[in-house]
């Protein structure tokens, strides 16, 4: 397992070719993050964010360092084969004076066999009002604070991509979160972790409350890149509908529906189509993502009757509704019983498409996910 503690101090800088009154000195050396998984020879990136005294960024030279282990001069922590703590150092110049940012990382061996699933848990209190446009009548179905990789009921694959990681800016169970790297050279069109759950069974209507972050680095894509994955039929059938981010610049959050087979997914009977792209409809200036900041995501998903256009997809974004779609599809006549029912949620946060893959390392963060549904 690993430990970080993220201390930082000060001897205060002058800029450069300036009165030392006339600009601000640089203050504060935040390195990020400040707890995470590291396994020997594993490599692990840290950044290092310089503020003057005033708030603003300072940009400045970093000079990395470690004792005991090595540190590439982009941040790149390089886990030694030997258990134990390091020190990482991040040292800011600016002129003549500097400032640092100290970590301490615990290195495992990470050899060591996963722990059992947990067993069921009974259902808790009902959360926080936070997930504001959960409808009444919904039954509590599981919900995680990613305090460990396999934790009430969720499975992993094993990923270690995957890692708990703290940031006591999470919104709904500080202070621990989901993390999922985003490695250069990842393939087109897949995921570095994959984490999921089967829901009760019998359920038609599924609602999901979850929050996600995006690095302060995050390259996007024209390609949409999914977040969590929600699958309907039985074992094997391809229907699903995902929650993902596209553009740049600019991102903007859509839901997207994908089927095979004989399920047809479509905005209306004359619009038949095995996949669309659900962009909102409703508010869209507030479909937007920011990097560096949480967004909560509300999903409301409702089975079609077999062979009829009576589907329905609704989602809101920080409380806000940006999307409304009804007349789905998701299955087609012959397809009844659980093939009509929602029978897993699935963090598989799948990168683009296209044949592009992420230019540098970056995160994606996950806090808390609440489910409740309806047979």
């Amino acid at each position: 397992m690993l430990a970080l503690l993220l201390t930082s101090f000060g001897c205060g800088a002058v800029a450069e070719s300036a009165p030392a009154d006339s600009v601000p000195k640089i203050s504060l050396v935040i390195m990020t993050p400040r707890a995470a998984h590291v396994f020997t020879n594993e490599r692990y990136h840290f950044l290092a964010d310089v503020m003057r005294s005033d708030g603003s960024p300072a940009s400045v030279q970093v000079i990395w360092s470690a004792l005991g282990a090595s540190v590439t001069p982009q941040g790149d922590f390089i886990a030694p084969e030997e258990p134990g703590d390091y020190r990482v150092v991040a040292k800011a110049y600016d002129s003549d004076a500097s400032d640092s940012g100290v970590v301490t990382v615990t290195v495992d061996r990470g050899d060591d066999p996963p722990p059992p699933p947990a067993g069921p848990l009974p259902p808790p209190p009902p959360p926080p009002n936070q997930c504001s446009n959960e409808p009444s009548g919904l039954t509590w179905s599981n919900e995680r604070a990613f305090d460990a990789k396999v934790e009430n009921g969720w499975a992993d694959r094993g990923d270690r991509s995957f890692s708990i990681v703290v940031d006591s800016s999470a919104p709904h169970s500080p202070p621990n979160v989901g993390q999922a790297k985003y490695y250069v050279g990842l393939p087109s069109g897949s995921g570095p972790i994959a984490t999921w759950i089967n829901p009760p069974p019998g359920l038609r209507t599924l609602y999901a409350c979850y929050w996600i972050k995006m690095s302060p680095n995050w390259t996007a894509t024209s390609q949409a890149t999914k977040s969590i994955f929600f699958h309907i039929g039985t074992p094997g059938s391809t229907g699903r509908v995902y929650s993902a981010i596209r553009g740049t610049p600019t991102m903007a959050a859509e839901i997207d529906f994908q089927a095979m087979g004989t399920r047809i997914n479509a905005p209306g009977p004359t619009q038949q189509q095995i996949s669309w792209n659900g962009y909102p409809n409703q508010n869209p200036g507030s479909a937007t993502v920011t990097r560096g900041q949480w967004v909560k995501w509300e999903i409301l998903l409702t089975a079609n009757t077999p062979g009829q256009y009576d589907g329905t997809a609704e989602w809101w974004l920080n409380g806000v509704k940006v999307g409304s779609y009804s007349k789905i599809g998701y299955s087609g006549p012959a397809e009844t019983g659980s093939s009509n029912t929602w029978r897993e949620v699935n963090w598989n946060p799948t990168w683009g498409g296209g044949g592009s893959t992420p230019p540098q390392e970056q995160y994606m963060w996950f806090d808390h996910i609440y489910l409740s549904g309806k047979p």
